[in-house]
């Protein structure tokens, strides 16, 4: 059995590789009127479980990729920023959305063809509006 999720971490400059992965606290006190593009990553974790074949015994393994934000390519940015805005009110706050979203959203405007986010992002005012009726 497989699965996949991703998170979206938000980095201050000359974090550590094992302070990026051991985060503790998801945002803090980060503020977001400070957060660039650079500082966000996009955290992707294939979690499988697989049983041994002589043994019987059940493994649990977990792979994790971490790209920033800058480094995704159109398809997985646009997929990114498909996910993200289809999010209802409640998982948004529980994934941060609120931290790293206004600019994750911006920087998928600039990078992607023109009006491929614009539909995007009202989407998201729709969803969040219905979400905290």
């Amino acid at each position: 059995m497989e699965r996949s999720a991703f998170f979206v971490q938000v980095v201050r400059p000359g974090q550590s590789l094992i302070d990026i992965l051991c985060q503790l606290e998801a945002y803090g006190t980060v503020d977001p009127w400070m957060v660039q593009a650079r500082d966000v990553l996009f955290r992707r974790e294939r979690q499988a479980f697989r049983r041994l074949p002589k043994s019987d015994a059940v493994v649990f393994s977990v792979e994790t990729t971490i790209t920033p934000l800058e480094r995704l390519g159109d398809e997985d940015l646009l997929g990114f920023a498909k996910e993200v805005s289809s999010w209802p009110g409640e998982v948004a706050v529980y994934k941060g959305r609120d931290v790293w979203g206004q600019c994750a959203m911006e920087f998928c405007k600039q990078k992607l063809p023109k009006g491929s986010v614009e539909g995007l992002l009202e989407q998201q005012r729709e969803v969040v509006a219905f979400g905290s009726i």
